[in-house]
């Protein structure tokens, strides 16, 4: 049964007062967040944020400035580690269908490079410098194939939490050694469920297969490399270092819309914690005007923080204003061009939208996404159905997910027209299975003992103050590979069948000859 609002905050002031009463010592965090995509450093930023006004001291490392820092929040600003990026969003349009392997590798290098970037960059290596004079308690990382990170827990001698702002990933799991049955639990750039075909349990099975050779030959050699160059002086393997210093995992994931799965205690799900639900902001008042006038409802179009729509191909561009023109819905269209050419009483243009605010209006019918984590979760969290055009990464296995669990539709970038699009808005605007479903999943996430940002603050505290949660790391961490695969039991089984094989063989052989001997005797 949900609780009263009134009884929720107070459960969850008691939850973080209880630890502030008993540990109210001030910390020294450093958190690095060095991606391209702005919305992996807004999805940890409430925290850091949060963390900041409580007295703690927060070191950010981020290619994004911070205008308004709260008190207790220091900026470290590298934009420059992702100038090389600028290049690649410019024809992210032309990479829609690139295949796995080329995705993957592709992701590595990149990775490689920004991570090498920023602990080049000259405000980062006087950090590194100053390690004698300054203490951190702990390390607070996306984990984004950025392993080099962690000298960082051994130069201050910390324990770390990591995130992974895409849900579980393989590269997160390497952290935790989290089991991940491939029996049922498919590749996450796979648009599968949890209810695979033989066909699809196969490809996969070669997937993984695929992803772990990838970053056991190529992946960690490139970070080695960058780690051994920027840390000369560690005394430990980037591999111990996974397995000694990480205390805890923070998922950007909720059960009420991904498919089950086991997890270890030291891996706790934060799925929206960017999400502000008691806040007292309004929207601007050009946006509620329009939104309030708006007899039919509003479709919002926003692909989120990176994506262009200006760059996108002219034919492209054309079947979406073209088939959002002759829906009766008003369009709230969140462009890079403020000066696109559409009817100004049917479009609201702007550059930038405050997303969750619009969400939250009652007349959003529809949200047009590219399927990032985070504008599922708020769009799960407003209960609107989306539309999913998936261009990268995750976004298509998450459009996949909401539109197997019938609150959205996947549209292919590539299969665009305007008959399409507006075939897949009508379906989502007058069929009510769609908006029925997602209330109800709505209604799920929503019902949360602890909100998850205060859950994310305890544990944070939580490792300061106990210096790691190491007793929640499992053993599995310990195995070599032909261990954890059970492969040295394999072995020593198939040499106990081939001795007794062996031994049935010259025992039935020898009696054979015997019998044979003693046939010739008496017939002689």
């Amino acid at each position: 049964m949900k609780l009263i609002p009134i009884l929720e905050k107070i459960i969850s002031l008691t939850f973080c007062l209880d630890f502030c009463l008993n540990y109210c010592d001030a910390a020294n965090i450093l958190a690095i967040f060095h991606t391209p995509s702005k919305s992996h450093l807004l999805l940890a930023q409430p925290l850091l944020f949060e963390l900041a006004r409580e007295g703690h001291e927060v070191t950010v490392v981020s290619p994004f400035p911070e205008k308004n820092p709260p008190k207790g929040y220091i900026d470290i600003a590298v934009p420059e580690v992702i100038e090389f990026t600028r290049d690649h969003w410019k024809t992210i349009f032309d990479h829609v269908n690139d295949d796995y392997f080329t995705i993957i590798t592709r992701m590595i290098k990149s990775c490689a490079v920004m991570t090498n970037n920023t602990l080049t960059h000259p405000k980062v290596k006087k950090l590194i410098s100053n390690s004698m004079s300054v203490k951190f308690d702990l390390l607070f990382i996306e984990v984004f194939l950025n392993d080099a990170f962690l000298g960082f827990a051994e130069l201050f001698d910390c324990p770390v939490i990591v995130m992974s702002t895409v849900g579980m990933t393989p590269w997160a799991n390497d952290y935790i050694g989290n089991p991940t049955p491939i029996s049922y639990l498919h590749n996450g750039l796979l648009p599968y469920s949890d209810k695979m075909s033989i066909k699809e349990k196969f490809i996969s099975l070669a997937v993984n297969v695929v992803e772990r050779l990838i970053t056991y030959f190529y992946l960690h050699p490139k970070q080695n490399a960058i780690f051994s160059f920027n840390f000369p002086n560690s005394q430990k393997t980037l591999s111990e270092l996974r397995k000694e210093k990480v205390s805890v995992l923070f998922l950007n994931s909720h059960s009420s819309f991904t498919s089950p799965r086991p997890y270890f205690k030291n891996v706790v799900e934060v799925g929206g914690m960017q999400i502000k639900n008691d806040t007292n902001e309004e929207l601007p008042e050009d946006i509620k005007k329009f939104m309030d006038e708006a007899d039919y409802g509003v479709i919002l179009f926003a692909m989120g923080s990176n994506l262009k729509p200006s760059l996108m191909h002219n034919s492209t561009k054309e079947a979406i204003l073209s088939g959002l023109a002759s829906l009766p819905q008003k369009i709230i269209l969140k462009w890079d061009d403020p000066h696109v050419q559409v009817d100004p009483n049917k479009f609201l243009v702007k550059t930038w939208v405050p997303q969750n605010l619009i969400l939250n209006h009652k007349n959003t019918k529809v949200f047009i996404t590219h399927g990032g984590l985070l504008s599922c979760f708020e769009a799960v969290n407003y209960a609107v159905p989306i539309l999913g055009i998936p261009m990268f990464g995750d976004q298509t296995s998450n459009v996949d997910m909401a539109e197997k669990g019938g609150w959205g539709l996947k549209l292919k970038y590539t299969d665009i027209t305007i008959e399409t699009l507006r075939e897949k808005l009508i379906k989502l605007t007058e069929d009510s299975s769609y908006q029925e479903m997602i209330n109800n999943i709505s209604m799920l996430y929503r019902d949360q003992l602890v909100p998850p940002l205060n859950l994310a603050r305890y544990w944070v505290e939580y490792v300061i103050k106990h210096k790691g949660a190491y007793h929640l790391k499992s053993s599995v961490l310990d195995l070599k590979y032909y261990q954890f695969y059970n492969l040295d039991l394999l072995l020593i089984l198939s040499l106990i069948l081939f001795v007794m094989n062996l031994i049935f063989t010259l025992t039935k052989n020898k009696i054979m000859n015997r019998l044979k001997t003693a046939t010739k005797e008496k017939l002689m």
